[in-house]
């Protein structure tokens, strides 16, 4: 999972022994992949409010789910701490598989909460730096989000080019076509372009130097690259490419998602700005 690196890293090993309540009353929770993600940053809801309007939702695939909290309303962003709770736990109701159109073989769930209390034992880091830890996710999720992309619309374009090498139209392979040989040596350049995105802002990341824009560029244009790859690939393949004969219908659902989870495409360009904006303000 995209998250787990940096779990371990900020959070270790965590207890999950359960004990006495510590805290109870009425948990804020703010899902990452929820409709709602996005402007303002850590956008919370109440779990009534959570449930009426149907938009929280969270990943289910593991024993231990990772939540955000805020525990100190007065505190803003400073009165945030991230803890986990057991699947096990009282009150905790995971909701149906939801049928989702690509990357179904994830199993996404919508997470209901009545009354729910976990231990001081269950606090994810320190108490208060809920933000951080968060953001540092988003901010490294967003690499591997991008090599995700990559490869998926690497392996998209490595089964559709040599079909095209082998479809005959008029005489001759469909790849020989000028017309078509233009548009495969474009998407090819565009996949090269996204890797080299994706690689420069892992390297950055492993270096300990400044990441976050290089991060942004890299699931932006890698998300854009798989949608158009994808597309194109099921026109060079034709009527096939649109049926479940051959995995290129898959690739297409699957790279949608691309754009929308770990910060939606705009998301990324606003982020981008104002880390421009910073650098031509010094």
């Amino acid at each position: 999972m995209k998250m787990a690196a940096p779990l371990f890293r900020f959070f270790g090993k965590v207890s999950r022994q359960l004990t006495p309540p510590w805290v109870s009353s009425r948990p804020l929770i703010r899902h990452i992949s929820s409709p709602a993600a996005g402007f303002p940053p850590l956008q919370t809801y109440t779990e009534e409010e959570a449930m009426m309007r149907d938009s929280v939702k969270k990943y289910a695939e593991e024993r231990i789910a990772p939540f955000v909290s805020k525990m100190d309303e007065n505190s803003g962003y400073k009165g945030i701490t991230c803890f986990i709770v057991d699947r096990d736990t009282e009150g905790l109701h995971i909701g149906k598989k939801e049928n989702k159109l690509g990357l179904r073989a994830s199993s996404t769930c919508a997470l209901a909460f009545d009354n729910v209390k976990v231990s001081e034992k269950n606090v994810l880091g320190e108490v208060g730096q809920g933000y951080k830890y968060a953001i540092g996710m988003l901010n490294e999720g967003r690499i591997g989000i991008a090599a995700q992309m990559l490869g998926l619309a690497q392996g998209c374009f490595d089964h559709t080019v040599p079909y095209t090498k082998q479809r005959v139209q008029f005489g001759k392979r469909i790849f020989d076509f000028q017309a078509m040989q233009h548009q495969i040596s474009h998407v090819a350049t565009q996949l090269e372009a996204a890797r080299l995105l994706t690689y420069n802002a892992a390297r950055l990341r492993e270096a300990g130097r400044p990441f976050i824009k290089e991060a942004c560029m890299a699931k932006y244009f890698s998300s854009e690259v798989a949608t158009l790859t994808t597309s194109k690939c099921i026109e060079w393949m034709g009527g096939v490419g649109f049926t479940k004969d051959y995995p290129i219908e898959k690739y297409y659902r699957d790279c949608k998602i691309g754009t929308i989870y770990e910060g939606t495409t705009n998301i990324q360009l606003s982020t981008i700005a104002k880390y421009i904006g910073q650098e031509y303000d010094s």
